[in-house]
């Protein structure tokens, strides 16, 4: 066996995509064998076979796909309103369901397998007086702050998780909130509303304060969900770049630009979206549908004819840059602990990559981002435009950044591939070992999804379990390149 042949039949992967070197040549049929076992099963039941120091090594220096596409994945636990159990003796709940149905979630989403789901937290809540407002308890009756992360969506690899809380409050409270509300929907004015709210007890307030959000909240579920969506889309274009001959890795700097730039299109996303909404209504009296996230959109639109409106939302570009600033003077900061975490991940991938030193990688990989699906309320069409050239309010790299985030995280590069550098003179690792192990992976990826396509394509007569009619071989070339390309 010669010495490329010996690395190829070392390096293995798990069901779930985890790579591992063995210490020695597996044959064939040991390969199959334990490529058909999760990475857990392995490092638990076959330690003792891994070298776990090429192991970490390879696996620090092979870029990971964190998404694979599964196309008979698709699932929504969020198309139905799911049955509860009875509340507590002396409670009532508050609980907004978050459904999202299936034609929120494009096409090209479902057939990537896309997963949605539903995590349903409980939480106790009173009002108190010291506070000025309600607060939480969870159900072991300790005050919690827990709840605030509630009513959000986190993502990961596929799978998307919307965090749908259901919070008991006393019968006596929840008659007080009823009453509430009751009397506020016989309000015919905007003002006569108002001053109802002016007069309630600070008590009655704070009820029907929470209430309001969480009705807010849930009303906006579809642009939450297509903001997490615009993640995965990012994902899937960028986790194939350095596996392409033209790849240099960006610099710290452009790392942490990248994942910002990250966040800001998928605020875009949502505001898309939400735009898209409500010109497809046609009420441009009604813009409550930007309340949740864009208030400052619903107030510039304020007095305005259909005509100015239409102006003001089309072409995407006019409302891009003011969206972006707010963005910059709302957000940024929120992210600071997401951000500094990501860019120490980032700057130890691929420590073999040549270095951008022109900013190349950072241009494409921004123009990647900045492809929508905006709809003209001209033509009352979508439409796909690409805005990385119409930005006029960059990324604000403040200080705060360069100090906490970016050289902490350049210092940490420069450690690792010292690191690195050593130990491939010392011959521990190979630079040949790495690289046939992104080939092997990048073999793998593609391997992949050839066959979910050739699976997807077979005559239903063979394909009992599937419903799926055959496709054309065009349509399946498409699909292979846009998994794989870039």
């Amino acid at each position: 066996m010669n010495k490329q042949s010996d690395l190829v039949s070392r390096i293995f992967f798990s069901s779930d995509n985890e790579l591992f070197v063995a210490k020695t040549p597996l044959m064939p049929k040991e390969r199959e064998g334990f490529e058909q076992r999760s990475a857990d099963e392995i490092e638990k039941n076959f330690f003792e076979l891994l070298d776990v120091l090429l192991t970490e090594a390879v696996r620090s220096a092979t870029p990971r796909r964190r998404i694979i596409p599964d196309f008979s994945g698709y699932k929504n636990e969020l198309a139905v309103v799911p049955q509860l159990s009875p509340p507590p003796e002396g409670y009532q709940d508050i609980f907004f369901p978050c459904v999202v149905e299936d034609e929120l979630v494009p096409e090209d989403m479902r057939k990537l397998g896309i997963k949605l789901r539903r995590k349903i937290q409980n939480f106790y809540m009173e009002y108190s007086p010291e506070d000025g407002g309600v607060v939480f308890f969870d159900e072991h009756g300790l005050e919690t702050e827990d709840y605030f992360n509630s009513g959000e969506a986190e993502t990961c690899d596929l799978e998307i998780t919307f965090y749908t809380p259901r919070v008991f409050v006393s019968k006596e409270d929840y008659v007080r909130l009823k009453a509430v509300i009751n009397k506020l929907s016989r309000a015919k004015t905007y003002q006569e509303r108002e001053g109802l709210l002016d007069s309630l007890s600070d008590q009655d307030y704070a009820l029907y304060d929470f209430y309001d959000y969480r009705a807010l909240l849930d009303q906006a579920a579809g642009q939450t969900l297509a903001h997490e969506l615009k993640h995965i889309k990012n994902n899937l274009l960028l986790q194939n770049r350095p596996y392409k001959k033209d790849y240099a890795a960006p610099n710290t700097t452009d790392f942490y630009l990248l994942g910002v730039e990250d966040e800001r299109s998928a605020y875009l996303e949502s505001l898309f979206f939400v735009i898209r909404k409500y010109l497809k209504s046609g009420n441009y009296a009604d813009k409550s549908c930007f309340e949740a996230d864009f208030f400052w959109l619903a107030e510039s639109l304020e007095n305005k004819s259909e005509s100015e409106i239409k102006s003001m939302l089309y072409p995407a570009a006019r409302i891009m840059n003011t969206a972006l600033a707010h963005w910059n003077d709302e957000f940024l900061k929120t992210y600071t602990s997401q951000f500094k975490e990501n860019l120490l991940l980032d700057v130890q991938s691929n420590p073999l990559a040549l270095k951008d030193t022109a900013h190349k990688e950072y241009e494409l990989e921004r123009r990647l981002m900045y492809v929508f699906r905006i709809y003209n309320p001209y033509t009352k069409k979508e439409e796909v435009v690409h805005l990385a050239d119409e930005i006029t309010t960059p990324v604000v790299l403040t200080a705060e950044a360069k100090h906490d985030i970016i050289i902490p995280a350049q210092k940490e590069r420069q450690h690792y591939h010292a690191v690195f550098k050593r130990e491939l003179e010392k011959q521990t690792i190979s630079e040949e070992l790495l690289t046939t192990a992104m080939t092997l992976a990048d073999r793998r990826y593609k391997k992949s999804i050839t066959q979910q396509i050739a699976q997807k394509n077979m005559p239903k007569a063979t394909r009992y379990a599937s419903k799926t009619k055959g496709v054309s071989a065009d349509v399946l070339q498409r699909i292979f390149k846009r998994l794989t390309r870039l």
